[in-house]
């Protein structure tokens, strides 16, 4: 039976798997700060009567990243605006704000890596 035997293949392996440990590490840190960003800058953007809904943002962590949450049970009338009442966004704002600035620190992380 014949064998194929590639020399410095562990070693190989080893820094690709590196690698993919890198990236995904970075890229978890600009997720999580952005997500960050976006909570803080939605809650700024929130209109405050009791304060319920501005308290209400937060970040969640997920098997698919970070998401950012406002759970106040009346936030998507207020995001979106109910028939008699006008909308008032907030997250989707505090998002646009933050987007381009993601996809830029997304790929200086993957240009980065060594």
């Amino acid at each position: 039976m014949a064998t194929n035997n590639i020399q410095g293949l562990d070693i190989l392996l080893k820094q690709i798997n590196k690698i993919a440990a890198d990236v995904e590490a970075k890229i978890d840190k600009v997720n999580r700060e952005t997500a960050e960003a976006i909570a803080t800058d939605a809650k700024s953007f929130a209109p405050v009567k009791s304060g319920r809904l501005k308290n209400s943002i937060h970040v969640v962590k997920d098997a698919a990243g970070y998401e950012v949450v406002a759970d106040a049970p009346y936030a998507a009338k207020v995001e979106l605006g109910v028939r008699g009442s006008v909308a008032k966004p907030f997250l989707f704002p505090a998002y646009q704000l933050h987007k381009n600035k993601f996809l830029t620190n997304i790929r200086e992380a993957i240009n980065n890596i060594k």
